[in-house]
């Protein structure tokens, strides 16, 4: 089964500005700029049937152009995070 989430990539120059923040952190294996997004809903484990029909569902969906800001940076995995992430503050074109 595929794990499976909806995401939103980067602009190239965010993700740039976002790779200049790497560091500082003893141990941390950072992931490749190129993975760098903004997870809409995770989906998790979904049979393969359900993630064709996922896939062919979003490809129908189109958006215009909006802007995000980004806000706060946090963690995921209590005492010992393994995942860090920047926020997003909330809008309407976001919610929809």
């Amino acid at each position: 089964m595929p794990r499976l989430f909806t995401g939103l990539e980067l602009p190239p120059d965010v993700t740039f500005e976002l790779n200049l923040l790497k560091g500082g952190i003893p141990g941390a294996r950072w992931i490749d700029p190129s993975s760098f997004h903004i997870t809409l809903r995770f989906a998790g484990d979904i049979p393969e049937l359900a993630a064709r029909e996922l896939d062919h569902a979003l490809l129908g969906l189109h958006f215009e152009p909006f802007e995000i800001r980004l806000k706060g940076i946090g963690y995921f995995g209590g005492n010992k995070p393994r995942t860090l992430y920047v926020g997003v503050s909330a809008n309407d074109p976001l919610q929809r």
